[in-house]
């Protein structure tokens, strides 16, 4: 495991001032390998944004370009309202909370992942556990 060196944690600093800036954003979660703190100088940063909705193409790609100018590695920018709940679950689960701006939203929205999850978890496994047992996911 890498110990993140003062760079990074500058790095890191920056990117939350920056987030902290934009106009209506509800939390940020960061994960992948700096959230396990598993990174090295050629890790990109995974980073999901939370607003109240999807954020309109245009929005999403001009915050991206603006995060971008101001780094010095890729970023893998998700909005969190445009994805699947397994990924949804998947940041939340590995990864935490880099900013937040409106604890209860972020609180409720992660109690409805996590509960959407579980719930939809019951009707996935029988389904898993078929394609496992059949070797193959559509008809043939």
């Amino acid at each position: 495991m890498n110990t993140p060196d003062n760079s990074m944690s500058l790095e890191l600093e920056s990117l939350v001032s920056t987030l902290s800036k934009l106009e209506g954003l509800k939390g940020a979660y960061l994960f992948g390998s700096f959230a396990a703190n598993q990174q090295t100088q050629w890790s990109d940063i995974d980073l999901a944004l939370l607003y109240q909705h999807s954020l309109r193409a245009d929005d999403f790609w001009q915050i991206k370009k603006m995060l971008l100018s101001q780094m010095n590695r890729d970023l893998d920018l998700i909005d969190l309202q445009a994805v699947d709940n397994i990924f949804q679950h998947e940041i939340i689960a590995t990864g935490h909370r880099l900013l937040t701006n409106d604890t209860s939203f972020c609180v409720d929205f992660e109690v409805d992942v996590i509960m959407y999850y579980i719930d939809f978890s019951f009707y996935r496994l029988p389904i898993l556990a078929d394609i496992q047992k059949r070797g193959y996911i559509h008809d043939r």
